[in-house]
């Protein structure tokens, strides 16, 4: 067994077997042709400490699978001892959570884990749906799990599947013109080559790297400077400008975590499933979570911040013009694109480099 093994959590009822049965039929070529755990009580040798071996594989899992009916929300264990973790984890480490409605019940009980998008429409549960349709949902679970299992892997142990971890010692340089013309673009964005400054401004205005970074430590390098702020002087934290990291896209809607500026101060955020709808002039981040209290840092008008941002196994760490600035406990899942978003100001690079230290 890796010491890296990925690890699946199945959260179930007892009278709720049959489900969990059929889904570890599903899983069951994750567990044998990769290096993939997939973990159920079923595990639970008779005579062993079993509230021990729960607590320790609720501890260590990389995605959860929630099979949510009323006898799962009805049990007082579930509610007391698994989910609580879970939840916090999915909270503050981006754990993924996976449910999997499979008979009526009254989600909206327990908010928490309401707020968690089913796999399946709750409207549409199992036990109501034909038998090609209830594998169809197994697949799709199925298929989730594998892909965040390539996120947070390199490669996969048996097969030659491998992430694209294009160039692993390279370096990405938003200010080099081959490199600028391969960045993905969103918002407003403009290029001065002779000048050596790209400049950005506007709500939704990404730009992000063309490579995926976080599967080895790596460092961020850049020199920013920041205008207009004073046009959000009446609102300092309207500013929300950033450097971003982990960028995933889901149907074109990405998730990502942010190292916020918000004229005040400096914090981790989270930005949650579907949280942008580019092109809408109405678009609005519907699901973002701060991680932590922050540092005091205001922003100064055209004043030039020299940034060395490394992200090390366990923190990530900011400097600010050679000074410690800010230490963040890295979130669990970073595997992504990085880059920046404009947001409520002028964003203006005079350096931006990206380095995999492999």
């Amino acid at each position: 067994m890796s010491n890296n093994q990925f690890k699946v959590f199945i959260s179930y009822s007892h009278n709720d077997k049959k489900w969990l049965d059929r889904l570890l039929i599903h899983l069951k070529p994750l567990s044998r042709d990769y290096d993939i755990d997939v973990w159920s009580d079923k595990k639970i040798r008779t005579g062993s400490k079993w509230k021990e071996e729960i607590e320790a594989a609720v501890d260590s899992c990389d995605v959860a699978v929630l099979l949510i009916s009323a006898d799962f929300l009805a049990s007082d264990f579930i509610y007391t001892d698994e989910l609580p973790p879970l939840l916090r984890a999915a909270e503050n480490e981006g754990k993924l959570i996976i449910s999997i409605i499979v008979s009526p019940c009254l989600l909206s009980l327990n908010p928490k884990l309401a707020a968690i998008q089913a796999i399946n429409d709750p409207d549409k549960p199992l036990l109501s749906l034909y038998d090609n349709d209830q594998e169809t949902v197994f697949v799709k679970v199925v298929e989730t799990i594998f892909n965040r299992s390539l996120e947070v892997s390199a490669t996969t142990t048996t097969t030659t599947t491998a992430l694209p971890i294009n160039n692993i010692s390279s370096t990405e340089d938003f200010l080099i013109v081959n490199d600028w013309q391969k960045l993905i673009q969103h918002g407003n964005w403009m290029f001065d080559e002779n000048n050596k400054t790209i400049f950005g401004s506007g709500v939704n205005t990404f730009l992000v790297s063309r490579q995926s970074y976080g599967h080895n430590e790596f460092e961020i390098q850049a020199k920013i400077t920041y205008s207009n702020l004073k046009l959000f002087a009446k609102r300092p934290d309207f500013i929300n400008t950033g450097i971003i990291f982990g960028w995933e896209s889901e149907q074109s809607k990405p998730t990502y975590y942010n190292l916020l500026f918000t004229g005040k101060k400096l914090l981790l955020e989270r930005v949650g499933n579907k949280a942008i709808a580019f092109g809408d002039d109405d678009a609005k981040i519907e699901n973002f979570d701060h991680l932590d209290e922050g540092v005091i840092f205001e922003l100064q008008e055209n004043f030039e911040y020299e940034f060395s941002i490394q992200f090390t196994k366990n923190e990530i760490k900011v400097l600010v013009n050679s000074q410690l600035t800010a230490t963040f406990k890295l979130p669990r899942y970073i595997v992504g694109r990085v880059g920046l978003r404009a947001w409520r100001c002028q964003v203006n690079i005079l350096e931006f480099k990206i380095k995999n230290n492999a």
